[in-house]
């Protein structure tokens, strides 16, 4: 996320601007101004087409999605910089000391506000001016007024220019599980005797109530070793804005359109989401959830399954490769399982990406060195 506008700030006053959320028409002239960098491979009008749509998702007509610009005084039309915050809900588990028991101090989660911050971007005419600290400053000053309690974003220009703002970089590991013959199409039942089916969008509401429910106990059980533990609620809204970028781009540039959101194993038990990124040719893992496995044996052998119908989807789509972000140790032994059914058919890598890299904040840049974020999955992503 963001565009490189470094080198030494000059004084915001000479050029006289104003930090302001944005009008309709100045986040189209925003949405122009970025084209050039992420557009591609649609056309401008298909960009500010895909713009338009996206404007109907839940989160956007709530309200949760907002721009911000930066403009000159004397020429609000004259956009100088600018970015996007999606209002998010986290849970957040107050920390617990070694050897605290329930009765010492219950465990309580609270669910309060986060934002995402996404989109940030200099209009070249601007750059290295240090509109992009000035804007992400003001933007911080609005988000502490308004109670959020983190904001978290996602960097494409390395660890140091955001951390030096605020925003800690957290674990940003994935696996990639790349499919090695092009044009094979893997079963997704022919190496594991847990089967599942796929999942269709209308199926998710009720899983992502199940998933949240299931997450909140997660949160409480976490050790008590006197750490504040996050996480961000996976509600339909936040699963459903990735599905949109992803059905909006496939129907502007490939004229198509998404059949498999996921699967689920049949007892309904366990079920894994993700999107289609055909600019990268890779199917992203949105989120894998396990509930009430029998064992942690048992979770692995689902988990394995789920990658199964995964990498099999790959397959039938034309994508490369499958990635996960940062598996726990469940998962990890899941994706090697797979590795094994399919030896001859995927390479597994695990590396630590130098892309999107997850970085947080919380609400007047308090320490984050005592914060666990837990479920720091690609869902989460803005």
């Amino acid at each position: 996320m963001g565009d490189m506008d470094l080198g030494i700030p000059m004084p915001t006053a000479s050029l006289d601007v104003v930090f302001a959320e944005a009008t309709p028409e100045q986040a189209i002239i925003f949405r122009k101004l970025n084209s050039d960098s992420w557009s591609k491979p649609l056309t401008l009008a298909q960009y500010m087409e895909a713009g338009e749509l996206l404007s109907h998702t839940e989160l956007a007509r709530n309200g949760s999605i907002k721009f911000w610009v930066l403009h000159k005084k004397s020429d609000p039309l004259e956009v100088v910089a600018g970015c996007e915050t999606v209002r998010k809900t986290v849970f957040i588990r107050e920390p617990r000391l070694p050897g605290t028991t329930d009765a010492e101090k219950p465990v309580s989660i609270e669910e309060t506000t986060a934002f995402g911050v996404a989109s940030v971007f200099t209009n070249p005419n601007y750059r290295r001016l240090g509109m992009a600290n000035f804007l992400l400053r003001k933007l911080q000053e609005v988000m502490d007024k308004q109670s959020a309690a983190c904001s978290v974003l996602y960097s494409d220009i390395g660890k140091l220019y955001y951390t030096n703002m605020g925003w800690n970089v957290f674990p940003h590991q994935e696996a990639s599980l790349t499919l090695l013959n092009e044009g094979k199409k893997l079963d997704p039942e022919s190496c594991c005797t847990i089967k599942t089916r796929w999942l269709a969008l209308d199926e998710i509401r009720q899983l992502c109530d199940l998933d949240i429910a299931d997450l909140k106990q997660r949160l409480q059980n976490c050790p008590a070793d006197g750490k504040i533990h996050l996480a961000f609620s996976p509600n339909f809204a936040q699963l459903e804005q990735q599905f949109a970028a992803e059905e909006t781009f496939l129907k502007l540039h490939m004229n198509t359109e998404v059949e498999r959101r996921g699967a689920t194993t049949l007892d309904g038990k366990s079920w894994i989401t993700w999107v289609h990124k055909h600019k990268r040719q890779r199917l992203v893992v949105l989120r894998i959830v396990t509930t009430s496995p029998e064992s942690e044996a048992r979770r692995v052998e689902h988990i394995w399954a789920l990658l199964n119908a995964a990498v099999a989807e790959a397959s039938l789509t034309g994508l490369k490769s499958v990635i996960v972000w940062n598996p726990d140790e469940a998962t990890t032994s899941g994706i090697k399982a797979t590795s094994n059914a399919y030896e001859n058919d995927i390479k597994v890598v695990f590396t630590e990406r130098d892309g999107s890299i997850p970085s947080f904040r919380w609400q007047k840049d308090l320490n984050t060195s005592n914060t666990v974020w837990d479920d720091n999955y690609y869902y989460c992503w803005c």
